[in-house]
């Protein structure tokens, strides 16, 4: 496997330290040579998310894994690992991706879409959510959202729709009367709270 990530002949290479160097990109050389050095003299283990170039000049995302081997007190071999990372980052390519394209749909959404855990502290809000609240998308995570409300009647109806959601495990839908903290202004929401697990 390696030498086919390599794109070189098994027949024809011999892998050596020098020339497995002299594929690392120019950037990563620096690295893995001085992981090897403290590896041989001063016993250090090593762990580098780097770059190779093929014979064949593809460059290739790898990770290399090395642990001395020490015997009599000296280091004598250094056994590792060597990765192909490109599925790993196509993957979080794909993910990012995925992610930039949502964050696109609820920012652009005039609807309150949020995410908040059992105690009502919110991780995750969009503009619409948080302009409700009357605070920046920023600052609304890690708050608890029924700190936001001085109305005791909007408090409690948020909080009778979360314990109906949490006591059935079902979705929730309901239409609530809520004074916005933001404008003050009275509202009447027409909600669906699913619980997620």
């Amino acid at each position: 496997q390696i030498y086919a990530m390599h794109d070189v002949d098994q027949l024809e290479h011999t892998p050596e330290v020098g020339s497995g160097i002299d594929f690392y990109t120019p950037e990563s050389r620096p690295v893995i040579a001085e992981a090897f050095r403290r590896a041989l003299e001063l016993g250090e283990p090593f762990d580098h998310e780097l770059e190779i170039v093929t014979a064949k000049g593809r460059v290739l995302p790898v990770r290399a894994v090395g642990q001395p081997i020490v015997e009599d007190g000296e280091v004598v071999r250094i056994a590792g690992s060597f990765q192909d990372l490109s599925e790993v980052r196509e993957r979080e390519g794909a993910q990012r991706r995925l992610t930039g394209l949502l964050n696109a749909l609820t920012d652009a959404s005039s609807d309150v879409l949020f995410v908040k855990d059992t105690e009502g502290v919110v991780l995750f809000g969009n503009p619409a959510y948080a302009n409700a609240l009357g605070r920046p998308v920023d600052e609304i995570v890690g708050t608890c959202e029924y700190d936001y409300f001085s109305d005791e009647e909007s408090l409690s109806t948020l909080r009778a729709a979360d314990a109906e959601m949490l006591a059935t495990g079902r979705p929730v839908r309901s239409e609530e009367t809520i004074v916005l903290p933001g404008t003050g202004e009275t509202r009447i929401f027409s909600t669906e709270k699913h619980p997620y697990r």
